[in-house]
């Protein structure tokens, strides 16, 4: 599938929310962050001892751009609640770059092991070509962030080396968050094709836990 161009945040902010929302815009938001994903996998296999230096704080930068993405994917289901400067969230303080966590990043976390509880005020796709698109959509974002997570997995050895294992380490906690967030509103909106988004979001949650366990080491 080709991944259309970037779409930045404040068009995802106008988006219809909740009831609103059709399956091409949820559509357009997944591709749009799947395509941001598979551009830094490229950038975080470049890296290399001699130029993490001057990439690495672009790399995590890029990252932490994908995660507020995400968070703002989220918001388009009508998951999360509101948090303005300074509001409490989950917990989340400073980043690991040392910026301030994003709000909508934070509003989207939940912890690994709640439990999940679909909201009422999400949109559920019962038409079977929209949920289908978007699962369709769905499968393709986890292939990307799959292969992303391989790349980070495998440039471990590399950053064990440079200050940037602790700031990716902390990143890659947050990134689980919210796609953790995400990937459960997809299935809750999409009834006809739950089945194998659950199964998507397995092989996913496999990754993202292979990811986090090395880095946390």
């Amino acid at each position: 599938m080709h991944f259309s161009k970037a779409l930045t945040t404040s068009a995802l902010l106008a988006f219809p929310f909740c009831n609103a929302l059709t399956a091409p815009q949820l559509v357009q938001s997944l591709e749009q962050i799947a395509d941001s994903s598979a551009q830094l996998a490229e950038q975080f296999g470049d890296l290399t001892i001699e130029t993490y230096s001057l990439a690495g704080a672009a790399v995590i930068q890029s990252l932490e751009d994908i995660i507020s993405a995400i968070a703002q994917a989220s918001a388009l289901l009508g998951l999360g609640g509101s948090s303005g400067p300074g509001g409490s969230s989950s917990g989340s303080g400073p980043s690991p770059t040392g910026n301030a966590t994003t709000a909508a990043a934070a509003m989207a976390m939940r912890p690994q092991n709640s439990q999940h509880k679909k909201r009422q005020s999400q949109p559920a796709f019962s038409d079977t070509s929209d949920a289908y698109y978007v699962c369709e959509t769905f499968r393709d974002f986890v292939k990307i962030h799959q292969q992303l997570l391989a790349v980070i997995i495998g440039q471990h050895g590399l950053l064990a080396q440079t200050p940037l294992l602790e700031p990716v380490a902390g990143v890659l906690r947050t990134f689980e968050g919210v796609v953790d967030t995400l990937a459960f509103g997809v299935i809750d909106a999409v009834p006809p094709c739950s089945a194998p988004a659950s199964s998507d979001k397995r092989n996913l949650d496999q990754s993202l836990q292979q990811a986090n366990g090395i880095y946390s080491r």
